[in-house]
């Protein structure tokens, strides 16, 4: 029963595991991947806002370029200085975007060397844009017009813008693929944001549902524990003799049952937490914690048949057993006590072993003789007064045969015809068997002898049971009677 309990407990709680360990796995897995969904979103955002920069740098290049070309042929024509008030500055924003566009990370060895190819082409435009502004200067504008007609310098201009558009388009399909890319990856991120969030929900009603079942299985575990808690308890305290639990480290009681409250006079409340030291006399103590200690180490129950204990009411006599109650590991975790009033049977054995004493008293030493003998005729028992008649000691008689050492030769031959029908069942009794008894010395004197065999259940004769009446005095009468 206890092994289906079990089997029945451990199989869920392992399925319980093998699915959480699923659930959190996959939470774990689509976790990693958000997480390198978000990470590639950020690199596509950087990596947009590189592309944006880029486009802007080369934007400001595209229009720096188209504003220095429109500035210097305004001074060519007019000679007005204010047209190149931002000349300087123009070329150096220019120069910082090349510097940007350089030091940037480029896209692929064409778009490097169309910006290494537009530097040129700008470098030479400054160039030939600085002459003309210095031959507007010094010679004129005649001299400045034939310059800013050459083909060559139409020729870089156009080659200028051939090329920024060209790149311009680079970057833009560059945009457009990366933002492609990017929408590709949030749309996965949406994905796979979704199912996180199914599969949260899902282990989220899972884990209610098993800690629900869980919960009613421990509801109902400790249901069963404290219904099977509440009958141990009746049994227990409906035991008629006391049952007591110690704890093994301590020695200190864990359990006691109402019979022993009533036995010992303190409630289970009063006892619990406490030892024997607390309760009886340290000489009792010492052997109530000698005897737990034997058992808690050999781990082997023993039996004490009689123990004498100080109660509230008084002096009570125990018969006590006491066990080893060990853990999962064979270790001794508790002692278990139980223990048998055995008072009132001791107070009667006393008094029968002094009612045999008086019973052995006067029979030793009643006015008549006492004589047991066994089937084969041997003494076995004979009271002091017909051994003072005999002059013998108990050990000289004892054992030995009832014969020629206490019976005249003349009685002794009547006395076995007796014994012989004693022993086969013909006769039932003697009555007043008048035959003599030899003392140690020698001497004789009358006896009347009165007995019976005994036999067993079983028919069987197994002694004779003699009583012996000194008539010496009698015979002593009837002689003074007939002399008179």
């Amino acid at each position: 029963m206890t092994q289906k309990n079990s089997s029945s407990t451990y199989f869920p709680n392992v399925k319980i595991g093998i699915a959480l360990s699923l659930i959190f796995i996959a939470l774990t897995v689509i976790s990693i991947l958000l997480f390198e969904t978000i990470t590639g979103t950020k690199k596509y955002n950087t990596k947009i806002k590189y592309i944006l920069e880029k486009k802007l740098a080369i934007q400001e290049i595209k229009t720096g370029s188209i504003e220095l070309e429109t500035d210097s042929r305004g001074f060519a024509i007019t000679g007005d200085e204010h047209l190149l008030a931002h000349y300087n500055t123009l070329i150096s924003i220019i120069n910082n975007d090349f510097t940007y566009l350089k030091t940037g990370k480029a896209n692929n060895d064409s778009i490097s060397d169309k910006l290494k190819e537009l530097e040129n082409l700008f470098q030479k435009k400054t160039v030939q844009t600085a002459k003309t502004i210095e031959l507007r200067r010094s010679k004129g504008l005649d001299a400045d017009l034939m310059s800013i007609s050459t083909d060559e310098e139409k020729k870089i201009a156009e080659k200028i813008v051939f090329v920024i558009d060209k790149i311009m388009e680079y970057q833009n399909n560059l945009l457009k693929n990366t933002k492609n890319k990017q929408q590709k990856l949030l749309n996965q991120y949406q994905t796979i944001l979704v199912i996180f969030i199914i599969i949260l929900i899902i282990s989220i009603v899972s884990v209610y549902f098993i800690l629900r079942i869980n919960f009613k299985r421990l509801r109902d575990m400790n249901d069963e524990l404290f219904n099977s808690t509440l009958f141990l308890t009746s049994v227990l305290d409906n035991i008629p003799n006391m049952v007591f639990i110690k704890d093994a480290k301590e020695l200190r009681f864990v359990r006691l049952n109402k019979a022993g409250e009533k036995l010992l006079g303190y409630s289970s409340d009063a006892m619990i937490g406490k030892n024997d030291y607390d309760f009886f006399p340290k000489a009792q103590a010492d052997f109530f914690i000698t005897k737990d200690l034997e058992v808690l180490s050999s781990k082997e129950a023993i039996d004490i048949k009689e123990e004498q204990i100080e109660t509230v009411t008084g002096k009570r006599w125990l018969h006590t057993k006491k066990i080893s109650l060990t853990d999962e590991q064979g270790r001794p975790a508790y002692l278990l006590g139980i223990s048998e009033d055995i008072t009132e049977q001791k107070i009667h054995e006393e008094k029968e072993k002094q009612r045999g004493i008086e019973i052995y008293e006067l029979f030793n030493n009643a006015p008549c003789g006492y004589i047991t003998t066994n089937k084969a005729g041997i003494i076995t028992e004979i009271n002091n007064t017909l051994l003072k008649w005999l002059g013998y000691s108990r050990h000289e008689v004892v054992n030995s045969l009832l014969g020629s050492q206490i019976i005249t030769d003349d009685s002794y031959e009547i006395f076995s015809y007796y014994f012989i029908g004693f022993r086969t069942g013909e006769l039932k009794s003697i009555r007043d068997f008048e035959m003599r008894f030899k003392r140690k010395d020698g001497s004789s004197f009358p006896v009347q002898i009165s007995g019976q065999p005994e036999f067993d259940k079983d028919g069987n004769y197994f002694r004779t049971k003699l009583t012996v009446v000194d008539i010496t005095e009698q015979k002593k009468d009837k002689m003074n009677i007939i002399k008179n």
